[in-house]
């Protein structure tokens, strides 16, 4: 399996739980560990955690997203605040299929090029592998090809997506129609910020549902 490479960015996020994920370089690497700059939070302060403490990393290699589990094992501090983890065996390190990207429900706006006009539409639901979004007519139609932007929540504020998609089905509904795309044109790691989001989404709902007395757990 890959694993990422000094100055590569890779996203860390505790293991367990509802929490933010962090943008991170890789500063070092051997056999057996390796070091991340320390996570900055959106008011510009440093991330503390203890030694012990698991964090799941999501990185991006080639056309595919790799993640793993890993302990945290120093803090180093100097001019540049630096963790040292826990390298993981190959065997701990998974590709993320492209069926196992998490599909949660969004209410995110975005802007479409559909047939030469820019338009503002609302998004419903996303994963890394694509999204839907609602039209009042049915004014595209599968094998379609459309162009886009969303602001997806980021720890450090509004991300901005752009991305390329073929429309994979149509959908009417009592409120106009539903468009599900695919993404055929996707940076990397704006994939790798949707795989983030999804899955802190997923963390939230999960964390909400555990709230109502009597859910399942």
């Amino acid at each position: 399996m890959p694993f990422p490479n000094v100055l590569d960015t890779v996203h860390v996020s505790l293991a367990h739980g509802q929490h933010p994920s962090y943008r991170v370089r890789i500063a070092d690497l051997d056999d057996t560990s390796f070091e991340t700059e320390v996570p900055f939070d959106a008011g510009g302060h440093a991330v503390r955690w203890p030694v012990g403490t698991r964090v799941q990393v999501v990185f991006a290699h080639k056309e595919s997203l790799y993640h793993f589990e890993t302990t945290l094992l120093a803090f180093r501090p100097g001019n540049l605040l630096l963790y040292r983890w826990e390298r993981p065996k190959e065997e701990e390190i998974q590709k993320i299929q492209r069926r196992a990207y998490y599909r949660v429900s969004v209410t995110l706006p975005a802007d479409m090029l559909i047939s030469g006009q820019r338009r503002s539409v609302q998004v419903i639901n996303i994963s890394a592998g694509g999204l839907a979004f609602q039209l009042p007519r049915r004014e595209l139609l599968p094998g379609d090809v459309v162009l886009g932007t969303i602001d997806l929540p980021d720890v450090r504020g509004q991300a901005n997506i752009s991305f390329t998609a073929v429309v994979r089905r149509t959908e009417v509904t009592d409120d106009g129609w539903i468009i599900g795309v695919e993404f055929t044109g996707l940076r990397d790691a704006d994939r790798t910020r949707i795989v983030r989001y999804c899955w802190q989404r997923q963390r939230e709902i999960q964390a909400a549902a555990e709230r109502v007395p009597g859910a399942r757990r």
